[in-house]
């Protein structure tokens, strides 16, 4: 499912033309480039390779998640918003608004970028670590049928990271974001009923009381 709106994650890290508004300092691909042959450059067997263009072309991939997706895991935590997964209490043809006041969430990918070395049977795995921390300056959730369709948004403020094992690449902070005044999610983000995320559940599969 594409969002109609809104920034992607790149955006906070200044890998994408920047939209009307932004105040932010855009870095290069070019200096994100050398980042990226820095960290194959330290890895013996693939230092005499040209695999930086690949390598940063995967984990470029990465950088297309929605913002709106990576709130949505956290949002679909928590009771306020998954009540309205069950059809018997929310009619499906019900529009609720959730007031979600100013709030902070955080997440974290983990993109792995395996090459493969001519002769060697083992891929190399270059692993990356990309944390946002979402300050939503006042957020309201349209939902309806146990879906959120639609995100009605303030400002925004992220602190965005990139790192490589241990070592952070880069790490930025971006105040006030502004936001369209609505996102339009496609068909919606599924709400998960209660006792069916994993965190929810027992090791025997069952769910937690």
């Amino acid at each position: 499912m594409v969002a109609d709106s809104g920034p992607v994650l790149g955006s906070f890290f200044g890998l994408e033309v920047e939209s009307k508004g932004n105040a932010i300092t855009r870095d290069s691909l070019t200096e994100f480039r050398a980042l990226v042959a820095d960290e194959v450059g330290g890895h013996l067997m693939l230092k005499p390779l040209n695999v930086v263009d690949s390598v940063q072309e995967a984990l470029l991939s990465a950088f297309d998640t929605p913002v709106w997706q990576l709130a949505a895991g956290a949002w679909n935590k928590r009771d306020e918003i998954r009540k309205y997964a069950d059809p018997v209490a929310t009619p499906p043809d019900q529009i609720n608004k959730v007031w979600l006041v100013e709030h902070k969430l955080s997440q974290s990918i983990h993109p792995v970028v395996e090459v493969r070395v001519p002769g060697v049977p083992i891929a190399v795995r270059l692993k990356f670590t990309v944390k946002v921390v979402l300050t939503f300056h006042g957020a309201v959730l349209v939902i309806r049928g146990g879906r959120i369709t639609h995100v009605q948004l303030g400002d925004l403020t992220t602190k965005v990271s990139l790192a490589a094992g241990a070592a952070k690449l880069i790490e930025r902070t971006v105040a006030k974001w502004p936001l369209p005044d609505q996102l339009t999610l496609g068909e919606g983000i599924r709400i998960p009923p209660p006792g069916t995320l994993e965190s929810e559940r027992r090791r025997d599969g069952a769910p937690v009381k």
